[in-house]
């Protein structure tokens, strides 16, 4: 173990090969480095180094990396990457800093570990709110800040490592959380650290939990960051399981002013045989690697920002299994994927009554099999890339499902998606309306908490036996839509702009309703009906390369807009 002591001062060491006489670096797992002097920074310089660091928060530590290889873990220093730096992670790390962006996440072998940093001590600018995918596979993520975990309270706060924990904590009562009680920050029931609370009733006496508690989370910065701990965090949500907690509930009743079910942090909750009501916010939701299992459930939101199934920051899991969900007003989706989210949606009937039923953002994943989703006034599937991890693709793959909508079908806003529709989906809207609209942002249009290479639309969509009716459209030359036509699938109608390309196998069949044009055509031409219309292939003005806006730099940065 290698120990450096310097007093108060801050101090920069530089360690490079010639320094270290060409010595290959201990094994990580025995020269941990201890740090006892504030400000320090080591800065590691041409070399690879295998070893663990540590440090404290009054003993700060930064590790630099110029032209060197870290294969180590990392528990509380900071960290900087430059162009030409990798590092091999070894275990679980925590950074109190993270000098480096998503250019650097290549270089991160995650090799299936869990990285989280600071978000209110970024040494990087992107770094702030956003997880990410690592080669490895891992992801990287903020952790939760210390003062949002100490403002939560509840009347049932199970927390598994505290002392005195002895395993399950049962509550068979009702449970109210009022407006008179401790109501800042308040959840009816909290499990964290690995605790585990089960709340059940029975089918004949359901347990109820009524919950109408405020939040409010002012960070050290003085800055009130109330937003960030209600969606980010979940504070004040009535069933919260963070930290590897888990709450089990059974034959419930549930009404709430905030988020419904809440996990975060591979916090888990467990639903069956129960409803969900709020009145703000999100029925259920999950972030940061959060997994939520329903069975047997009713979920229902009535205000603002309150979709039914809902991922959003870091994403996690949402199973839901014989559920009904529905979404009252604006900005309320059926189902939102937003950040790295799974939705797996079974037996199920999924409603929006104003929004689109469906919304993809980030890399947000959605499976339904054997269900309905409907947009009674929106689109069925909307995608858009204003959310978390705006440049990673997002997917939808429907099964067996009815896809009912009044607007257009699939909207895809920007944002490239992976589109399957299977084994008997079928789609149903107006015949006035569109079955798919696809556009890349215009320059300036986006407001992205970063910048990066100029976004451009590029999705496929996949059919098998499908049945498929409404015409489709691309609205500007950037934007590329792959259109795959498989095992017997009818489409009828018209096909506009440029950058469409079909393919058409020897089944499938297309019956054009209006003149049309495609870049690409692959399959027999008479497979084609074109009903007298006329069938462009070949763009006669090929779509531009990807670039960035005529200014030459990326949109503007700012906040994320609300949920559509």
């Amino acid at each position: 173990m290698k120990k450096i002591v310097t007093g108060c001062v801050a101090v920069t060491v530089l360690l490079s090969m010639a320094s270290q006489s060409g010595a290959r670096p201990a094994r990580a797992a025995s020269s941990a480095l201890l740090v006892d002097a504030p400000a320090r920074q080591l800065v590691f310089k041409d070399q690879s180094l295998a070893r663990d660091f540590s440090a404290t928060p009054q003993h700060p530590l930064r590790i630099v990396l110029q032209n060197a290889t870290l294969t180590g873990r990392i528990d509380g220093a900071s960290l900087s990457l430059d162009a030409t730096s990798h590092w091999n992670v070894t275990g679980d790390s925590r950074l109190d800093g993270a000098g480096f962006d998503y250019h650097a996440f290549d270089r991160i072998q995650g090799h299936g570990y869990r990285i989280t940093y600071n978000s209110e001590n970024p040494l990087s600018a992107e770094m702030r709110e956003w997880a990410e995918e690592l080669p490895g596979p891992s992801m990287i993520m903020p952790i939760m800040p210390a003062n949002v975990a100490a403002a939560i309270v509840s009347p049932h706060y199970v927390d598994g490592a505290a002392r005195g924990y002895r395993g399950p904590v049962r509550i068979h009562s009702d449970i109210t959380v009022s407006a008179a009680d401790q109501a800042v920050n308040n959840s009816a029931v909290y499990a964290t650290r690995g605790g585990v609370a089960e709340v059940s009733g029975t089918a004949a006496a359901p347990l109820r939990i009524a919950h109408t508690s405020e939040t409010s989370v002012v960070y050290p910065s003085g800055r009130n960051r109330t937003q960030d701990a209600l969606m980010k965090y979940g504070v004040s949500a009535v069933v919260y399981a963070n930290a590897k907690g888990q709450v089990r509930l059974d034959h419930f009743d549930l009404s709430g002013t905030t988020n419904g079910l809440y996990a975060v942090y591979d916090g888990v909750v467990r639903a069956s045989n129960g409803k969900v009501f709020t009145t703000h916010l999100h029925g259920v939701q999950v972030c940061y690697g959060g997994k939520i299992h329903l069975d047997n459930v009713e979920v229902e939101t009535t205000g603002p920002q309150g979709s039914a199934l809902s991922s959003d920051h870091g994403g996690g899991w949402v199973y839901a299994n014989h559920v009904n969900a529905l979404a009252h007003v604006r900005s309320s989706a059926g189902i939102y994927a937003d950040g790295f989210s799974h939705m797996r949606i079974r037996n199920s009937t999924v409603k929006s009554l104003v929004s689109p039923a469906a919304v993809i953002s980030g890399a947000g994943d959605i499976e339904m099999t054997d269900s309905t989703l409907e947009g009674v006034a929106g689109a069925i599937l909307y995608a858009h890339p204003n959310g978390n991890n705006p440049f990673k693709r997002g997917v939808g793959v429907f099964s067996n499902t009815k896809l009912v909508g009044q607007s257009t079908a699939f909207l895809l806003d920007g944002k490239s998606v992976d589109l399957v529709l299977k084994n008997g989906t079928t789609v149903a809207v107006p015949a006035t309306q569109k079955l798919i609209i696809a556009n890349s942002p215009a320059p300036g249009a986006l407001t992205l908490d970063r910048a990066r290479e100029y976004l451009q639309n590029d999705s496929t969509f996949t059919t098998y036996g499908s049945q498929l009716t409404g015409d489709i459209e691309v609205r500007d030359q950037r934007t590329k839509l792959i259109l795959l036509f498989n095992e017997g699938t009818r489409y009828r109608g018209a096909i506009t702009g440029h950058g469409v390309s079909l393919t058409l196998d020897a089944t499938s069949h297309w019956t054009l309703t209006g003149d049309s044009q495609l870049a690409f055509f692959t399959g027999d031409r008479t497979q084609i009906d074109t009903h007298g219309f006329q069938l462009t292939i070949g763009d006669p003005q090929p779509a531009p390369a990807a670039g960035p806006p005529p200014d030459g730099g990326p949109p503007g940065g700012g906040p994320s807009p609300a949920q559509p």
